[in-house]
């Protein structure tokens, strides 16, 4: 139990740190956050021209840790969900880019354009904005992982790309709720 204890610690401290690094990066101009409305981009069914496996699916849940403004005005998320083994997210974007840290359990990201990357318990991933992406559960039980996000306030943490799945749009990451 305390080792658990101690990993989630971990891992909440590599949140906050990249939180930190990222809004640190935005304040001092050395990154600036696009701006692209996405209205030039077709829904898609594969990712480097491949299906993925499993099922996409809504997240079994998804509960906000943190929705602050920080001093920039960009919007600060942090969201912990939770994915039912063998499912996988809709292919989406991130518009302004995230990190993922995997609290148990684990994860593959499947990203255009790199191989597919596992990740498990106390591991991270970083998510680059406008790329197209999508996470499976590829192990045997419940994926539980935070998702950390630095956007500019009111707008979207991400966009379903996939062909078929964009009413999961408002499953969890909805600025607009």
């Amino acid at each position: 139990m305390q080792t658990m204890f101690m990993g989630v610690i971990l891992v909440a401290i590599i949140v906050l740190a990249v939180l930190l690094a990222l809004n640190l990066i935005f304040s001092l101009g050395l990154l600036e956050l696009n701006e692209n409305n996405h209205s030039d981009i077709t829904l898609v069914s594969t990712i480097n021209g491949k299906q993925l496996p499993h099922n996409a699916t809504v997240a079994i849940s998804s509960e906000t840790i943190i929705d602050t403004i920080d001093e920039s005005g960009n919007q600060i998320f942090v969201f912990k969900d939770t994915r039912a083994p063998h499912t996988r997210s809709p292919i989406h974007i991130h518009p302004y880019g995230g990190f993922t840290c995997m609290l148990e359990g684990e994860m593959t990201l499947y990203m255009e354009g790199s191989e597919p990357n596992t990740v498990t318990k106390g591991g991270c991933y970083y998510m680059p904005g406008n790329t197209l992406m999508s996470g499976v559960n590829s192990g045997d039980v419940n994926a539980v992982m935070l998702d950390a996000f630095v956007i500019p306030a009111g707008k979207e943490v991400w966009n379903v790309m996939e062909i078929g799945q964009t009413d999961s749009q408002d499953q969890n990451f909805d600025n607009d709720k």
